[in-house]
């Protein structure tokens, strides 16, 4: 009798938990509509968005207007996390220097 109630138990608790999985898949989009690169949360004015694009791949951010850590400038004896750290910073002080803000409201 033991075995059959470890398997009504297991069968019900998979079923149970089975429901939440999926998230956004069960509502059909997986991706939140306001999702924008991180280029697009820096803003300098007057400034044409080819320029802007020009000046964020200068400065270290990616060719899509997102950032991801390089690995080919990692340091020696750096972690992931803190090359990613220090690069981002990077980042941020060219554009602040070049006359960019960071902005996160939407316009």
């Amino acid at each position: 009798m033991k075995p059959h109630r470890f398997l009504i138990v297991f069968f019900l608790n998979t079923i149970v938990t089975g429901c939440g999985i999926g998230g956004f898949w069960m509502n059909g989009n997986p991706f939140p509509s306001s999702v924008r690169p991180y280029m697009s949360y820096w803003h300098k004015d007057g400034i044409t968005e080819e320029a802007q694009k020009i000046d964020w791949v200068t400065c270290g951010g990616d060719v899509d207007g997102g950032f991801s850590m390089h690995v080919k400038k990692m340091r020696p004896g750096e972690t992931n996390e803190t090359s990613r750290l220090r690069q981002s910073s990077e980042l941020r002080t060219c554009l602040t220097q070049r006359g960019y803000r960071h902005e996160t409201t939407t316009d």
